[in-house]
C-alpha cells in the first residue's frame, strides 16, 4: 500500500453511488415539474447548481444539499416573496409530510436520502443572475455566476489530468471530519486557484494543497487544524523517504479513515 493508492481509492469511495444519484435525480426532476405548474410563464429555467452539480458532491456529510437555482425571468417581487411562494408550494403540495422551512436566501426541503435547497433567483445579463442578499445587507439581491464557477471547475480538471474533482473531494471530506471549519466554496475555489506545475499523481495534489493551506497563516484554531494537517503531510513524507510503507496507511486512517 502506497499513499497515492490509499487516496485513490478514497476518492473513488467519496463519490456519490448510483442508487443514492438516481433517487436525487428523480427528486429533481419531480421538483422541477411541480416548480414550472405554480410559476409556467414567468421563469426563465430551474436548474441544479452547486457541488452535486460539478461532481464534488460529499455523500458521507450529513449536511450536504443540492442547490437549486428557480430562475425568474425578472425581479418582479423581493425576494420574500418567492420565498415564501416557493416555501407554501413545497409545504403543502410537493412534500406536505416533509417539514420544509425557510433559511435564507432558500428553502429547504430535508428528504430521507438529500437535503434541497431552492433558491430564487432572476436572470440579469449572460451567466449573470442575483439572488436573495443576506439578511441586513441594504441591496435585496446579489450577483452570483455558478455557471461560471462550474466551468472553471471542471476546466482546471480536464487540464490537470482530471486530480481536481478527486482533491477537491479528500479535502472537503478532512473538513467534514474537523467539524466544517472552511465553507465548502472557500475550498473549492482555493484549490483551483492554485497551480500544479509540478503534479502528476493524486497524492501530489493532495500534498500540494496541503502545503499551500499551511502558507496561509491561518490562526486560532482553524490554524491549529491546518498544522496538524501539515503534520500529517510531513509525517506520511518521512515515512515515504524511509520506505516504511508498513505504516502509511496507519498515518492515513489516522486523520483521513475510510468511511
Amino acid at each position: 500500500m502506497d499513499v497515492d493508492s490509499y487516496l485513490t481509492r478514497l476518492s473513488k469511495a467519496l463519490e456519490i453511488d448510483s442508487n443514492l444519484k438516481g433517487k436525487i435525480e428523480n427528486s429533481i426532476e419531480y421538483l422541477k415539474k411541480e416548480i414550472w405548474g405554480l410559476f409556467q410563464d414567468k421563469l426563465h429555467i430551474v436548474t441544479v447548481f452547486g457541488s452535486f452539480d460539478r461532481g464534488t458532491f460529499i455523500s458521507e456529510d450529513e449536511n450536504s444539499d443540492v442547490d437549486i437555482l428557480v430562475i425568474f425571468k425578472n425581479d418582479e417581487y423581493q425576494p420574500d416573496t418567492y420565498l415564501n411562494q416557493i416555501r407554501k408550494l413545497c409545504d403543502k403540495k410537493i412534500y406536505p409530510r416533509t417539514e420544509v422551512y425557510s433559511d435564507h436566501p432558500s428553502v429547504v426541503v430535508p428528504l430521507e436520502h438529500v437535503k434541497f435547497e431552492i433558491i430564487p433567483a432572476y436572470q440579469y445579463s449572460g451567466d449573470t443572475v442575483k439572488i436573495p442578499a443576506p439578511r441586513g445587507k441594504e441591496l435585496k439581491w446579489i450577483k452570483t455566476s455558478p455557471t461560471v464557477f462550474k466551468k472553471n471547475v471542471l476546466t482546471k480538471n480536464s487540464n490537470n489530468g482530471n486530480m481536481i474533482l478527486p482533491t477537491i473531494r479528500i479535502l472537503k471530506y478532512w473538513n467534514y471530519l474537523n467539524g466544517r471549519p472552511f465553507d465548502s466554496y472557500y475550498l473549492e475555489d482555493f484549490i483551483i486557484t492554485h497551480s500544479y506545475s509540478y503534479c502528476s499523481v493524486l497524492k501530489e495534489y493532495v500534498y500540494e494543497v496541503i502545503s499551500d493551506l499551511n502558507n496561509k497563516g491561518f490562526e486560532n484554531e482553524l490554524g491549529g487544524l491546518v498544522t496538524n494537517l501539515y503534520e500529517n503531510r510531513r509525517r506520511l513524507l518521512a515515512l515515504e523517504k524511509e520506505q516504511l510503507s508498513e505504516y502509511l496507511e496507519h498515518e492515513l486512517n489516522l486523520f483521513l479513515p475510510f468511511p
